[in-house]
């Protein structure tokens, strides 16, 4: 029976409300610069293979996703919380953390 590996994957965009974002492999330390608007990325698979395709490489999705998440917590939709998540599955979530201005990038990343 195969197994899925699950990667951790950070989305970060370059300037608050850029087009342009790093997508860090948390596993593996390497970095991938993203054109969310061009839908490119600098990743070997991209370039190679889901270019030909039409298709997005994970560090694109991962940045569709963020940006999804983002627009959703903008427009105050009713999402599900997490003390939800942890009573249906039993495991513990992570709070939404909101867009962070460039300063606080900075500090974070220094």
């Amino acid at each position: 029976m195969a197994t899925a590996t699950v990667e951790r994957l950070r989305a970060i965009p370059l300037e608050v409300g850029s087009r342009h974002w790093m997508v860090e492999n948390v596993d593996e330390g390497s970095n991938y610069s993203v054109d969310a608007v061009k839908g490119e990325c600098s990743c070997p698979d991209w370039q190679f293979r889901c270019r030909h395709r039409r298709e997005d490489c994970k560090h694109l999705l991962e940045v569709r996703t963020v940006i999804e998440r983002q627009r959703h917590y903008r427009e105050k939709k009713p999402t599900v919380t997490a003390r939800a998540i942890e009573e249906a599955t039993g495991v513990k979530t992570l709070p939404v953390i909101p867009e962070l201005s460039q300063d606080e990038l900075k500090a974070i990343f220094a």
